[in-house]
């Protein structure tokens, strides 16, 4: 029977389109029964196509004015303008009066680079990027209102980007490549209260990005006409598929193979399997801190409180940071007075509450009420609750507000501390 209809019984057999085919292939492979590579590799062949590049800018001639006067700019000195006019004016950035000064000084000086010594344009206060802001909303209703044909070739167009750059092949299967477009320029927005954010991020060029690719693969053709890749490695070790440098921090940027990828799930095994060896220590552990709870040296309570404070409310260790260079986000060391409120509800007695508050890892903030004289922080092993409290309390007395509560360790101090374990 040649009708594949009737071979299924009546019904159409489902066309897959490219794709839903590729994702059928990736799900095929078990990467928890492939062949264990020698420790530290990560791969014996990978070929992928590098990495795709936004499309060069495309001056929209829309004036910005100055002192009310039309101002006309260079293309640079325009996509540099269109970036701030792209700014919500009531966004979390612009619109919030801790960070728009930051965000404006920061841009304007970059602003200036661009705009040159010479130039009219000398304060910020005479800008109106009015006029740029308005043809930017007007060019998305425009968008809006595209056809169902003209969103469907939008689509296509995307799916070729996608088909090109975002798969790689990894020993043989096929992998998906999370991060295949390279980030554009713009203004750099941060988290949080980033010290850094409004200042103008460089478009990437392909002569700065390094490319990871077994000796055997073919190298990419630069999708950027007249231009090249920076430089082609042959790293098994690594598990980036191409890397550059950001001009805002100066950090290394990855792109990387996405979160379902066989890297990501050895990685989350391994994670996962050292967790589980924790449950063999942390009965010692927890024996150790509440000894220690009461200690006579300094050094030896804040461990114990610091260890308390990890296990029983899940804290990161924390670190010092540059505050100049990163949002100031904290963990449990790096903890400081003014992050402390003792009794925030002015009950009195022997009211043993503290709010914690600061920004966490990604600028996310920690807010929350702890009651260290309930039960569930004085029952079972990882009791001490009241201690922890009069520990804390002891760490904050006579401190300014911008002091350590935790000002005799380091997590330097308390990972050998755990390792002893």
């Amino acid at each position: 029977n040649n009708n594949p209809a009737k071979a299924n019984g009546g019904r159409e057999l489902k066309k897959l389109d490219k794709t839903e085919r590729l994702q059928f292939a990736m799900q095929s492979f078990l990467w928890w029964e492939a062949p264990v590579l020698e420790e530290g590799v990560n791969w014996n062949t990978m070929e992928h196509a590098g990495v795709s590049f936004p499309e060069e800018y495309e001056p929209h001639g829309i004036p910005m004015l100055y002192n009310g006067q039309p101002v006309t700019l260079t293309p640079a000195q325009e996509e540099a303008a269109t970036f701030f006019a792209a700014m919500d004016p009531e966004g979390m950035h612009l619109g919030n009066p801790k960070t728009a000064p930051i965000f404006i000084k920061n841009f304007f000086a970059d602003f200036r680079q661009v705009l040159g010594k010479k130039h009219a344009i000398q304060k910020f206060d005479k800008c109106d990027f009015g006029p740029i802001r308005q043809h930017l909303n007007e060019q998305k209703i425009i968008r809006k209102a595209i056809t169902d044909d003209e969103r469907k070739a939008n689509k296509e167009d995307r799916n070729q980007v996608l088909h090109r750059f975002g798969y790689a092949i990894v020993d043989g299967h096929i992998e998906r490549v999370g991060n295949y477009n390279m980030e554009p320029p713009g203004a750099f927005r941060g988290r949080g209260e980033h010290p850094k954010m409004g200042k103008l991020k460089s478009r990437v060029s392909p002569e700065l990005v390094s490319l990871n690719l077994s000796e055997c693969a073919a190298v990419p053709k630069c999708p950027v006409p007249g231009h090249a890749w920076g430089d082609v490695r042959h790293d098994p070790k690594g598990q980036w598929l191409a890397n550059w440098k950001e001009n805002i921090n100066g950090q290394s940027k990855y792109m990387q193979l996405a979160a379902q990828s066989s890297f990501k799930g050895k990685s989350d095994r391994s994670k996962y399997s050292k967790a589980a060896l924790l449950c063999k220590y942390i009965t010692k552990i927890r024996k150790s801190y509440k000894k220690d709870l009461k200690s006579k040296d300094v050094e030896t309570r804040q461990l114990a409180t610091a260890t308390w404070v990890i296990d029983r409310l899940a804290l990161r260790v924390g670190g010092e940071k540059d505050t100049d260079e990163e949002a100031d986000t904290v963990g449990c060391c790096s903890l400081r007075v003014e992050h402390l409120t003792f009794d925030p509800n002015d009950e009195g007695g022997d009211n043993k509450e503290i709010e914690l508050e600061f920004l966490g890892k990604d600028s996310m903030l920690f807010k929350q009420t702890i009651d260290f004289g309930a039960e569930m922080y004085n029952q079972g092993e990882g009791g001490m609750g009241d201690q922890v409290f009069k520990n804390l309390e002891g760490f904050c007395k006579k401190k300014k507000s911008t002091e350590e509560v935790f000002h005799a360790i380091n997590p330097t101090l308390l990972n050998a501390h755990l390792k002893k374990f």
